[in-house]
């Protein structure tokens, strides 16, 4: 774990330092001045922060503050140490995101009791935070596989359909492929030419209700085979009806 002090007072700081990097498992960096302390803590993660109130240039507030206003600093335990007992001064550290607060001169016992129970903390969030992460890695990685599935079943039941109407498969790719070059041209969003790529394959859908004699009759079609064959739009409609996803009822639209 990795603790920064920022003390302009050559002692305290060396006391502070001294107590904290004799604690198992932590390293210290002190510093004098706040300007370089925030700029070493905008470069690297420090687990822990004890901050002096009264400083030359920036007041321990303005270095909470300032260092709250950074993503990465936002749940990081800050200390403040300080020997004024001002109610004001410590509501408004309070405000600007200082988690405790020690008095000076600082009792050793307390200083490791507190940051002993802070880096506990940290280690906690630390670690919640990694699995979250990976909760979300693997959400992400389960949603791609399903995503993956359910292209390749619309693509082999679009296939199917055409194989069925005596072509080879090529019409459907080629019907996705200028439905997805239309969107885009149409400044369409991105999901929207992506779900179209996909839908539009299935446009025939409805021939599968269609009789084979109909469907692959080598002559023309008389009146009534033909109404019958007009209605594959109705019935791939039909097929597709109470769809759940936009990729579906997108299907439906199209068929």
């Amino acid at each position: 774990m990795k603790l920064c002090i920022i003390e302009d007072e050559p002692i305290s700081r060396a006391v502070l330092a001294g107590i904290t990097s004799s604690m198992p498992g932590v390293t210290v960096e002190a510093y004098a001045d706040p300007f370089p302390a925030i700029d070493a803590c905008r470069r690297q993660a420090f687990d822990l922060l004890i901050v002096d109130q009264k400083m030359p240039g920036l007041t321990g507030t303005e270095v909470i503050r300032t260092l709250r206003g950074l993503s990465e600093y936002r749940h990081v335990p800050i200390i403040m140490v300080t020997a004024d007992n001002d109610r004001a001064v410590k509501l408004d550290a309070i405000r600007a995101g200082a988690t405790e607060f020690l008095a000076k001169p600082t009792d050793p016992d307390e200083l490791r009791l507190r940051v002993g129970n802070l880096l506990d903390l940290r280690q906690a969030q630390r670690a919640l935070a990694d699995r979250a992460y990976h909760l979300a890695h693997e959400v992400r990685a389960a949603t791609r596989r399903i995503t993956e599935r359910e292209e390749e079943l619309i693509w082999r039941l679009a296939r199917a359909i055409e194989f069925r109407d005596g072509h080879t498969g090529e019409h459907v790719t080629r019907v996705a492929s200028v439905s997805f070059f239309l969107a885009q041209a149409l400044h369409q969003p991105t999901g929207f030419c992506h779900n179209l790529f996909l839908a539009a394959p299935l446009h025939d859908t409805g021939k599968l209700a269609v009789p084979d004699s109909i469907l692959n009759k080598p002559g023309r079609l008389t009146a009534e085979e033909m109404d019958v064959m007009r209605r594959h739009t109705l019935v791939g409609g039909e097929f597709l009806s109470d769809g759940t996803s936009d990729l579906v009822c997108m299907a439906q639209d199209i068929a």
